[in-house]
């Protein structure tokens, strides 16, 4: 039975697009079987364009206090707003009695909110009971497109294997090591949440010095494998909020040691012998290639400072308090990671089939006979980047009274200095351009799930794109 004809859009906003691209063209296909219109755009493009833009289901990751500004916009835009929330994958113990996690005047303008465990899912209904008719809770549609991966030949994976062959895949995320700085660190919790309070800011002053204790224990570590194990290469992928050059100076030198973000994490998960992670949703989804990310432990961090550790991670790693075992286990990896794939993967079983039918109770239509007209950014914002750029470098900044420096002028303190110095590297790793080879094997995914060889997915600029059934 064919789907009834609609009119209705689907919004995907992303922020780190080489990351989430897959995953949100995935999570697309239930609402394109029911003849949706679907766009996936960068956040920062659809605000820009938002007057322009019928009204729709807009998909979005958080629902921080600083969030609701946005969405008073979507709801005055006569949207209907979901948060998939995907910090909800892997959060910290502690991010919900502290508050790190949600605004709640952001949660009163939702129509739906998605999180990944039940547990979760209690303790936001306990804190914010108006939630009971807007809440969700299932496996993040990011897995749905993990499992097909698993479950197919695709090319991006392969071809890394035959570069590399044996290699452990080492994805850094040090807080401490953050491409802004201290100050860098701590302002991705202080504008989302506007004023930290006390309890915030001690978690957070907690979590910058065991990261710094980290980082070094994770070098040591990284050195002495590169001597004990010679026949299994290296590959380092710091996250794009890490600076680089902390471990290029290291390992730069070493060519057992290779640098390579070309393509997202999940790639190289597929095919490495081995993963090495510390706290991160790499933990979970290397669980759907059938193995268990290590973790390395050496102060048996796992079981102190419970507040700091991330629910439901144990069951997903095998962690270490030596480099010894762990350089042993590495060597031997070869046979405790073999691949036994379904021969066909279901893919009627998708996440967002749940999502969609929670959506159906909302009565909406969107009137796109007209073409829509997309304009890119104004170069305001990009201008007055530049400008802080260039007061930081030559450092005009360090010659400003810091205590007359307060509201909107707090940004040219000299704490924010290295945000303004860093801030395009930043930019240019977050909305790295999607590759051809990433866009071909998506849109193979989408013919075999629509069984229509037509399926396509147009790039209107940069990394927004319309996906069209």
């Amino acid at each position: 039975m064919k789907p009834k004809k609609t009119n209705k859009i689907l919004y995907m906003l992303h922020e780190l697009s080489h990351r989430e691209f897959e995953s949100k063209v995935f999570f697309s296909f239930e609402f394109l079987k029911n003849n949706w219109k679907v766009y996936l755009l960068q956040r920062n493009f659809f605000f820009f364009n938002i007057k322009n833009l019928p009204p729709g289901v807009v998909v979005y990751k958080s629902a921080v206090p600083s969030d609701n500004l946005h969405f008073k916009k979507i709801k005055s835009a006569g949207h209907v707003l979901v948060c998939l929330d995907e910090e909800s994958i892997a959060e910290f113990n502690s991010a919900h009695s502290i508050n790190l996690k949600y605004g709640e005047e952001a949660l009163k303008n939702l129509d739906l909110l998605v999180v990944s465990h039940n547990r979760s899912k209690k303790i936001i209904l306990k804190k914010f009971p108006f939630l009971k008719t807007k809440i969700i809770s299932c496996q993040h549609p990011r897995f749905d497109f993990i499992k097909y991966l698993y479950n197919s030949k695709d090319p991006i994976s392969e071809r890394i294997k035959k570069k590399y062959g044996r290699f452990v895949f080492l994805p850094t995320t040090f807080y401490c090591n953050h491409i802004m700085g201290k100050h860098g660190f701590i302002r991705m919790y202080e504008e989302p949440f506007k004023k930290l309070n006390h309890k915030q800011k001690k978690f957070l002053k907690k979590l910058y010095k065991k990261h710094e204790i980290l980082i070094k224990q994770h070098k040591e570590l990284f050195l002495y494998l590169g001597k004990k194990i010679k026949n299994i290469k290296f590959i380092l992928r710091p996250h794009p909020s890490e600076n680089d050059n902390y471990w290029k100076k290291l390992f730069n030198d070493k060519k057992q040691f290779i640098f390579d973000s070309t393509y997202p994490s999940f790639y190289y998960q597929k095919v490495a012998d081995s993963i090495i992670q510390y706290n991160s949703t790499i933990a979970f989804e290397s669980m759907v290639f059938k193995k268990k990310s290590l973790q390395y432990d050496p102060v048996n961090q796992i079981n102190s400072n419970k507040d700091l550790q991330i629910f439901d991670l144990k069951k997903n790693i095998k962690s270490f308090s030596n480099k010894e075992s762990l350089a042993i286990y590495i060597d031997k990896s070869e046979k405790y990671n073999v691949f036994k794939r379904k021969k066909n993967y279901d893919l009627k079983k998708l996440n967002s089939k749940k999502i969609f039918n929670n959506l159906k109770r909302f009565n909406f239509s969107s009137d796109y006979s007209k073409k829509i007209l997309f304009y890119n950014l104004s170069p305001l914002k990009v201008i007055s980047r530049y400008i802080l750029y260039f007061l930081a470098k030559f450092k005009i900044l360090n010659l400003l009274p810091q205590k007359f420096l307060s509201g909107k002028l707090k940004i040219l303190k000299k704490p924010y200095i290295s945000i303004h110095l860093n801030h395009f590297k930043y930019v240019s790793k977050k909305y790295k351009t999607i590759s051809e080879d990433q866009l071909d094997f998506i849109k193979d995914a989408g013919k075999k799930y629509l069984r229509n060889p037509n399926f396509k997915i147009k790039r209107i600029i940069d990394n927004n794109f319309e996906v069209n059934k």
